[in-house]
């Protein structure tokens, strides 16, 4: 929902993969089920409806289920981790994105390394 977190986002993954962006909760559900990407980055705090809220409509979409979502957010909290975890969530990355740990995270969810 932050422009300036999603220009850092797909300037870092720009140069190796097809970066969609939604600028909200219902429009990235949307682009899901329209485009069933290999992976999801899912700010929790959207406008319109939460991550979460949209994490679960996507994981309701049977088409959707196998799809790693990662949370982003700026609330670098253990509690905050945990209870997003707790959701479902794939993984967890605080923002601001440090750039290794984002690449790590995108690449583990991806290839398992």
């Amino acid at each position: 929902d932050n422009p300036d977190n999603m220009v850092t986002a797909k300037a870092v993954l720009s140069n190796e993969f097809i970066v969609l962006e939604a600028t909200d909760g219902n429009s990235g559900v949307e682009m899901a089920r329209k485009y069933l990407p290999h992976l999801i980055l899912m700010d929790i705090a959207l406008p319109d409806i939460d991550g979460v809220t949209a994490f679960k409509l996507i994981r309701e979409d049977v088409r959707m289920q196998g799809i790693p979502v990662v949370a982003l957010t700026a609330s670098a909290m253990l509690s905050e981790r945990e209870s997003i975890l707790a959701h479902g969530f794939d993984a967890f990355i605080a923002k601001p994105i440090d750039e290794k740990l984002f690449l790590k995270t995108v690449n583990k969810m991806l290839y398992g390394k």
